[in-house]
């Protein structure tokens, strides 16, 4: 009996998610790696970070082009769905809005600290 190999097309789709995924976990670690190496005055390391952050960074970008063209279709439905919902507006929704403005306004306000 023989072995039939079946080759798999590459699954791009798969490919971008994974790849999105990882630099999006990816950017948190470097940010926060860069602003240490920032703080201790190590030229080498802040350049290091800044490099790996701005290089998955632009890799996300693309990927997340990538993605909203393959997803297309799933997003916009979702979001005429939940434009008939909006009116309804619920708990959990005024709840992520209010923990992102305190976050936002909490980092202006530490860039800006005199």
């Amino acid at each position: 009996m023989e072995n039939i190999t079946v080759k798999k097309k590459f699954n791009f789709r798969a490919f971008v998610s994974i790849l999105s995924s990882l630099c999006f976990i990816t950017l948190p670690v470097s940010g926060i790696l860069m602003h240490e190496a920032r703080e201790s005055n190590n030229i080498f390391n802040n350049h290091l970070w800044m490099g790996a952050h701005n290089i998955f960074a632009a890799i996300f970008m693309i990927t997340v082009i990538f993605h909203l063209r393959y997803n297309w279709k799933a997003l916009t439905g979702y979001l005429r769905c939940g434009m008939e919902k909006a009116r309804n507006i619920s708990v959990e929704f005024v709840s992520g809005a209010v923990i992102f403005l305190a976050v936002l306004g909490l980092t202006i306000l530490h860039a800006y600290k005199g």
